[in-house]
């Protein structure tokens, strides 16, 4: 029984087993890939928990997923060279059925389980600072923060709220609505911003601006304005209470289950009915925060570029108020906490796993061609991949072509160029290297082309309505792209046992030229 280093003795003993009745499987050395896999990503996991990571200051963790995926590259190429002491395909041994789909999934999970280690560093990030700070102390202390600046800044505070009348009119036309789609764009954070932009002479004043508003933007605008009162069927006075909110709310605090105050809450509590506070007392609360959220580092550069609500809130009393008691340091602490905490919220997974997947499927294509193509055809393969893209760009540069279906183009005429070189090879009585090249580029594009063919399907419904975007024509778009995904890999496997390895097999098989 062979023994290796750090491999407990019922391992050994497997992979003896594998070799001598399963050796399809046991060159693809997949447990043995597992279990250094496994200790790597426990000795990971204990050095980013013991690791100084204070929450409160700007993450470094693409550091240490740049550090993890250099040495999970070395540990794949050291794989990929082990692979090479036997290879069953090469040494024309019996093949069981289904040996392309079944090394396939062994080869993909070997690899899987190397490439999920890069997603520790930034998971064990997201423990800690779970771990430091709860979703409802953050927010507390935000309100708490707004709450006692107001008591304590009274003075300074605008009062007056401004106010904007709205005049009803019919929806745009087709004309018009590339303006109304625009706006449609924007997210409800900054369709309310927008709408707060009154320069500082309205609000002292209390003038009142009007503008003309379409029926379909009437229902956001009611939804998202501090107050609003009808005058009668057409005409609505908006009312925008000034900025309160110094430590401002960001969607986060979705999470918790105590809400950050708005500006018209904080207005209502403070300013409305206004008492004057225990000053020293408010003072020594508000302190106690802000050390609460001091870093060693201080606030990080681009809260002093860019404070919160910047372009469309900025007054000179919110900006005082905010350096006077370095808000911008608390801002940048409670900013990266967040990020932090809630990196795995909304689309961060779906995004996380679509990498993971798309890592993982073209490395394993790769290793598939590696173990059934020649080593010479496999890196001629590559740099055919490179001087075919550095022609295209040349073509495309000198013919000035700029547009995403021309690309598609392209890419299915080479796909379908490959298959009808790599079919021929059965006509063929001996072994080309370039035959080889097509069968390898082939084999590298099946996954994509029902991608490829979603998106040029796309790019031509576009054509006809440039103007804006119809939620009829394109509302299943993302699921056909998904679909299409799915399509591609199903025929990736399905082809391996029927088309793609007879062809291999045939096109190794044949004496060289």
């Amino acid at each position: 029984m062979t023994k290796r280093p750090l491999v407990p003795p019922f391992l050994n003993k497997l992979d003896d087993y594998l070799l001598i009745h399963r050796p399809t499987t046991w060159t693809a050395r997949t447990h043995l890939v597992f279990w250094y896999s496994l200790l790597f990503a426990a000795a990971l996991t204990l050095i980013c928990f013991i690791v100084p990571n204070d929450p409160r200051e700007y993450t470094v963790v693409h550091y240490w997923v740049i550090f993890v995926s250099v040495v999970l590259f070395v540990g794949i190429i050291g794989w990929l060279i082990y692979l090479l002491r036997f290879n069953v395909f090469k040494r024309y041994g019996h093949l069981p059925a289904a040996y392309g789909t079944k090394t396939f999934f062994l080869y993909a999970a070997a690899i899987g389980s190397m490439i999920a280690c890069a997603y520790i560093p930034p998971v064990v990030e997201s423990v800690r600072a779970n771990m430091s700070y709860s979703n409802e102390e953050i927010v507390n202390d935000g309100n708490i923060i707004n709450l006692d600046l107001c008591k304590l800044e009274r003075d300074s505070l605008l009062t007056k709220w401004s106010s904007e009348t709205g005049i009803v009119r019919d929806d745009p036309s087709e004309s018009d609505a590339t303006d109304y789609y625009s706006d449609r764009t924007k997210t409800d954070y900054e369709r309310r911003q927008l709408n707060r932009a009154e320069d500082d002479t309205d609000a002292e004043s209390g003038n009142s601006s009007f503008h003309y508003i379409y029926k379909k933007r009437l229902n956001d605008r009611l939804k998202y304005e501090d107050s609003v009162i009808r005058v009668n069927d057409s005409t609505y006075v908006f009312y925008t209470c000034p900025a309160y909110d110094f430590v401002g709310a960001s969607y986060e605090d979705d999470y918790s289950r105590v809400k950050a105050l708005s500006s018209p809450a904080i207005y209502d509590r403070i300013i409305r009915h206004y008492t004057v506070p225990d000053g020293a007392a408010v003072k020594k609360e508000l302190d106690s925060i802000i050390e609460k959220y001091r870093t060693q580092t201080g606030p990080d550069w681009n809260y002093y570029s860019f404070p919160d609500d910047y372009q469309f809130r900025r007054k000179d009393y919110y900006d005082h108020i905010r350096n006077k008691y370095g808000i911008n340091e608390v801002s940048s602490s409670m900013s990266n906490i967040k990020s932090r905490k809630y990196r795995w919220k909304g689309h961060t997974i779906q995004e996380s796993l679509r990498l993971f997947y798309y890592l993982v499927l073209i490395f394993t294509i790769f290793v598939v061609v590696f173990r059934h193509s020649t080593i010479k055809t496999f890196f001629l393969s590559l740099l055919t991949m490179v001087v075919l893209s550095i022609l295209t760009a040349f073509f495309f540069a000198f013919g000035r072509i700029d547009s995403d279906r021309a690309v598609d183009l392209v890419l299915l005429f080479y796909f379908w160029l490959f298959v009808v070189l790599s079919l021929t090879i059965r006509l063929d009585r001996v072994r080309t290297a370039w035959k080889g090249i097509s069968l390898n580029l082939f084999v590298l594009g099946v996954p994509y082309i029902p991608l490829l063919c979603v998106n040029l399907y796309y790019e031509y419904k576009r054509l006809g309505y440039s103007s804006y975007k119809d939620s009829r024509v394109f509302a299943h778009e993302k699921l056909h792209y998904l679909l299409s995904e799915i399509a591609g890999f199903v025929i990736l496997v399905v082809l391996l046992d029927t088309v793609i390895l007879p062809l291999y097999r045939r096109w190794y098989a044949l004496p060289e030229q």
